[in-house]
């Protein structure tokens, strides 16, 4: 049966008896069972394409979706906004809770299938006002299966650029490998089976810093982990644990304008899965399953360390540049994690009246948690001023390749100095609790209906012990298939569905100091001078900071907001074709 998807089996089946065989058979099911659209992709498939076999790479191959997005080649479902997707992975939200994009908590050649869900979207479903991507990955089995994959790239295999050509500079001649393996079984035959994953990544990759052309080797080593054990307890009960954990080292410009070598930092990314699932069966017709989850992603050594005025942050007046020291402070780690809670109950009816009916009812609660102040430099003070540039607009820099800036006073802010109040260690959680009931009703061989409502209670709490969000909304979610000969030849839908998107952390820390740190700044009113060794321009009485915000003060949200509802409308039509007909 496909991933996330409702599937029927009509099986012929035989009766013995001393004088007679009876043979009993189904009739044959309509060929599309669900009004939902999108796409199931298996393993197998997307290896046999030349696509990116991440969650966004496999969610380009689902009609409705584009990477023609203004936010770094992130994917918009249906039109929706590109950071109001829901990924799962396993049945867990993986997304990050500021960008929207999906955690890097998956090995490629571990996942067995993708589903994409663009419209038409069952009530089990929400915080996306664009769409689903759900994936799982594989689980082991009474044989034993396994995977060994190697990719090889080279920063010397593409052309320097022109501006890497300007600067005379060649691209590093070095091979990166990425190793990937999988390996799944039994350790008790239909009783206990395991499967395990891991990928090894080193890349070495050539650029050149803006402004200045100085060139730049960034290393990245990530090492991806991932261990699932299943247990039968009984033919009815199964159990199911599964970790998933992402180290990743790397050194990186933080900003794009980074123009000198002193802004560079070698963060790492700490990013971890743990999961928890029960299904069982009751009776002949009722099932049950129960799931629990944590996520952790953090930021380390993502900032500067020293807390010497002098290697403050600069960024440049007049043009895009960033020099002197790096932006962020690694004193002030910021973690993006969720706990999630769901369970559900299933229950089939078929009855000769009113055709079958596929009952589900659940809830869940999501917790999205966010941690640290967002400090923008371990000095708490950030510059920004010209450094010296020569006749031809390049920057100069002195003997120990650092830029060398310039203070001009005056309230024309030409050279101006930011406080960041930044509130390190502080936290906000916006939790949402849902509940739904979703009916798959197939009346008969002509007619189905999907009916279905969630109801969503979102409130918040955080250090500030400020009220960003307390509401509720309950969206319906509905569906009629029409099949005018029952044979599946032919079939119609209409939709309608509304949809409420998720509660971004980017979005609703604006009044919180989470993520999101006061400030206080001024023009330098010193005397005019330039270097880093230049004692007026780092003595903060020379700057009148009187310009102050506070997201505490300055920020409120209006009593009643929400995020955002979209209203889903369709009507289409589909024919089955031959197995021999082609459309061109």
């Amino acid at each position: 049966m496909p991933l996330g998807a409702t599937a029927r089996r009509d099986a012929p089946l035989e009766a013995e008896a001393v004088e007679e065989t009876i043979v009993v058979t189904g009739e044959s099911a309509s060929a599309l069972e669900t009004p939902s659209v999108g796409a199931n992709l298996t393993d197998k498939t997307v290896d046999s394409l030349a696509t990116p076999r991440d969650l966004d790479g496999i969610a380009t191959l689902s009609p409705g979706v584009t990477t023609n997005t203004p936010l770094a080649g992130q994917v918009s479902i249906s039109g929706g906004f590109a950071y109001d997707n829901l990924f799962l992975l396993n049945g867990v939200d993986v997304n990050d809770s500021v960008f929207g994009n999906p955690d890097d908590l998956f090995i490629e050649d571990a996942i067995q299938e993708t589903q994409v869900l663009s419209s038409g979207v069952s009530a089990e479903y929400g915080r996306f006002t664009g769409g689903v991507v759900n994936a799982i990955t594989k689980s082991g089995g009474n044989e034993f299966e396994g995977t060994l994959r190697a990719d090889l790239t080279n920063p010397s295999y593409r052309d320097e650029t022109p501006y890497e050509n300007l600067n005379n500079t060649t691209r590093v001649d070095q091979n990166n490998y990425v190793y990937s393996a999988t390996l799944g079984g039994y350790i008790i035959k239909d009783k206990l089976w395991f499967f395990t994953a891991g990928r090894h990544a080193d890349s070495t990759t050539q650029q050149s810093l803006v402004r200045t052309g100085i060139p730049f080797v960034r290393e990245r080593q990530d090492r991806r982990y991932e261990g699932k054990l299943t247990a039968n307890v009984s033919d009815a009960h199964s159990v199911q644990v599964s970790y998933i954990k992402n180290d990743t080292n790397a050194d990186q410009t933080p900003l794009t304008s980074s123009s000198t070598l002193d802004t560079i930092v070698h963060p790492s990314y700490p990013n971890t899965l743990a999961v928890g699932r029960y299904s069982g069966v009751f009776g002949t017709s009722t099932f049950a399953e129960a799931q629990y989850s944590k996520k952790k992603f953090g930021f380390r050594n993502s900032g500067g360390h020293s807390t010497n005025l002098r290697d403050s942050p600069f960024s440049c007046l007049s043009v895009s540049c960033l020099y002197n020291g790096p932006y962020f402070d690694s004193t002030d780690p910021e973690d993006r994690d969720n706990e999630q809670f769901s369970g559900s109950l299933s229950y089939f009816l078929d009855t000769a009246a009113i055709g079958t009916h596929n009952l589900k009812v659940g809830g869940e609660r999501f917790n999205n948690i966010r941690t640290g102040g967002n400090s923008q430099s371990a000095t708490s003070f950030t510059f920004t001023t010209d450094p010296v540039f020569d006749a031809a607009g390049n920057i100069v820099l002195d003997a120990q390749g650092h830029a060398i800036p310039v203070f001009i006073p005056g309230f024309g802010f030409q050279t101006y100095a930011v406080f960041w109040d930044a509130k390190r260690g502080s936290k906000i959680e916006i939790r949402t609790d849902s509940l739904y009931a979703n009916d798959d009703w197939k009346l008969n061989e002509h007619w189905s209906f999907n009916v279905g409502a969630r109801y969503e209670k979102i409130s918040n709490e955080n250090t500030d012990k400020v009220s960003v969000v307390d509401v509720d909304a309950l969206t319906p979610r509905l569906s009629l298939s029409f099949d005018p000969k029952g044979d599946g030849k032919y079939r119609f839908d209409a939709t309608y569905a509304q949809y409420t998107g998720s509660y971004n952390l980017a979005l609703w820390t604006a009044a919180v100091n989470t993520g999101n740190p006061g400030y206080l700044y001024g023009p330098y009113i010193g005397p005019p001078g330039q270097g880093r060794d230049f004692a007026p321009g780092f003595d903060l009485n020379n700057y009148l900071l009187v310009l102050a915000g506070s997201p505490t003060q300055n920020v409120t949200f209006a009593p009643g907001i929400k995020s955002p509802t979209t209203d889903e409308y369709t009507v289409s039509g589909g024919i089955q074709l031959a197995k021999a007909a082609s459309c061109g």
